[in-house]
């Protein structure tokens, strides 16, 4: 796909060139004498592999992106009219759209990982933040993502606060009923959020291994080059000492 801006090639390259070409970038701005632009140009972060996954099917299934935020607005709309059929009918819709986005992600941060499905969760959360918070739909919308989002506690309690309280209606006995109507969507929202917290710690664990993995790659690297180059020294040594003992023998005669 042929990107018109220079930010959305950006953030469509792979995230181990994204910084030659930001700079590049910069480069064209300095040059162009927007010096306040290059500033802007060369603040952008290289996005992680989950929001490069993201941003990737943002851009290719925008159409299903869009369905996906339709279908948190419709969730919110059900709660607070308090429809509970349609509350259930929502939140199975919203589940479907995250697992569809989640599936298309992971499929593209293969591109990255031999093991895409460790990040899993965090796409997930990033999908679902994106129907609980307008900051966050806008992020993840524009395919410019460069971290994992999860839906902010802000957020869900919004969802909450739409809920309208169980009927006061009463049993044969008198006593209240403890679970009626509108209390579900409460105690759904509750386990999501527990689930999100296991999401983000998965993912802080995935992004610690993977630095990890990436500081003993460097090592090997340095060690390798360390080798080589002593290797290097070696024969330029025995290069020089022949050279002289040839220059030795060449003046003695």
């Amino acid at each position: 796909m042929v990107a018109e801006d220079p930010l959305d090639e950006l953030y469509a390259v792979d995230p181990s060139a994204f910084v030659a070409r930001r700079e590049a970038l910069v480069k064209a701005l300095r040059a162009a004498g927007d010096a306040e632009g290059a500033a802007e140009m060369h603040a952008l972060r290289r996005p992680s592999l989950v929001a490069w996954s993201v941003n990737q099917v943002a851009r290719d299934r925008a159409r299903d992106v869009d369905a996906l935020v339709r279908a948190g607005e419709e969730l919110r709309e059900a709660i607070s009219t308090g429809d509970g059929d349609g509350i259930r009918a929502a939140m199975r819709a919203r589940r479907a759209r995250v697992e569809a986005l989640t599936r298309a992600a992971v499929d593209a941060a293969r591109a990255l990982t031999a093991n895409p499905d460790g990040h899993r969760d965090a796409i997930a959360s990033t999908w679902e933040a994106a129907t609980a918070d307008d900051e966050a739909r806008e992020l993840v919308t524009s395919g410019r993502l460069t971290t994992e989002l999860k839906p902010s506690s802000s957020a869900l309690d919004d969802l909450v606060a739409l809920a309208p309280s169980a009927p006061r209606t009463r049993s044969a006995r008198g006593k209240l009923p403890r679970s009626q109507g509108a209390a579900l969507p409460r105690d759904e929202l509750a386990v999501r959020r527990a689930e999100e917290g296991v999401a983000a710690a998965r993912a802080e664990l995935a992004d610690t291994e993977a630095a990890l993995r990436e500081a003993e790659r460097e090592q090997t690297r340095a060690e390798r080059a360390v080798a080589k180059a002593a290797d290097a020294k070696r024969r330029a040594e025995g290069k020089l000492e022949r050279a002289q003992r040839t220059l030795k023998e060449r003046r003695s005669r």
